[in-house]
């Protein structure tokens, strides 16, 4: 009886400690398929954070090929429209001090003018004296010579004022439509020193973008360090499921074994009661 007792109490410690192993594999278990579905998350996490960092290196790509080509667009625009502007502003100034030399000589033409209207005036004068008869032949008729002489010089310079004057107006024209073309050159130099202000505030956001990008380059890494560590802790787990799975069939083997056991126990106690009956009733008997 305390055999048995004491093997009762054996096969009821092993059946706890048997619950308790059933316990802590479900636990395990549970824990494998909590782990599992942690690192399917992040693995998914880490697929979308892939694609978007794929993405945005292209974006990336794109985005310095773009910019390099307007950049250099830009400065070989914003280079010719210089070199057109500083020959346009050298053609004015030759234009203006053109302009001055032919200001001058139409003045000088009008004091020409001046003294071939004087003179003509004098030989009015002497026509005058001529009908009147108050002067010489021979002087009166030097100085008429003299003054068709200086009327016909005075003529000559009066055609060359008309042709100055002409060509003063020419230049001025000219003048005024070089001063409107450099205008539209101004204008054009102002819009482009606004798109190259436009392309700096695009290389500022083409710079944050790079930023932002490494960052998640760095959370990517980081994201691998974790799936990394979440791997090995369920290689862990798993190694330890498979210890767990181990003892559960060596104490399904030593339960068998204890059944066995039990049977045997049970049927030698059937045996010894049977026995015993027999012995008590051969006392009887005697």
């Amino acid at each position: 009886k305390d055999e048995l007792v004491k093997l009762k109490s054996f096969a009821l410690m092993l059946v706890d400690e048997r619950q308790m192993h059933i316990e802590q594999l479900g636990l395990q278990s549970q824990k494998v398929q909590d782990l599992t579905q942690k690192l399917r998350e992040e693995e998914e996490k880490l697929k979308a954070i892939t694609s978007k960092s794929k993405e945005d290196r292209q974006k990336l790509l794109k985005l310095e090929v773009d910019f390099e080509h307007k950049a250099s667009r830009f400065s070989q625009e914003h280079e010719e429209m210089n070199a057109k502007l500083a020959n346009q502003e050298s053609h004015n100034r030759q234009l203006r001090l053109k302009l001055v030399g032919l200001t001058q000589r139409i003045e000088e033409l009008e004091e020409t003018n001046k003294n071939l209207q004087k003179a003509e005036e004098e030989l009015q004068e002497l026509r005058d004296k001529i009908a009147k008869g108050e002067c010489g032949n021979s002087s009166l008729m030097a100085e008429v010579e003299n003054l068709r002489k200086r009327v016909l010089e005075m003529e000559g310079k009066d055609e060359e004022i008309t042709k100055t004057e002409s060509q003063c107006r020419e230049l001025r024209k000219k003048l005024q439509e070089e001063e409107h073309h450099s205008k539209e050159l101004k204008l054009e130099v102002e819009k482009l020193q606004k798109r190259m202000s436009e392309l700096e505030k695009l290389e500022e956001a083409f710079s944050k973008s790079k930023s932002e990008c490494t960052q998640l380059h760095l959370n990517l890494e980081k994201e691998k360090n974790l799936t990394k560590d979440l791997l090995n802790e369920l290689e862990v787990v798993k190694s330890r499921v498979k210890e767990l799975e181990c003892s559960e069939s060596r104490l399904e083997k030593a339960e068998l074994s204890l059944k066995d056991d039990l049977t045997k126990l049970k049927s030698f106690t059937v045996m010894l009661v049977d026995e015993r009956k027999n012995m008590m009733e051969k006392i009887k008997q005697e």
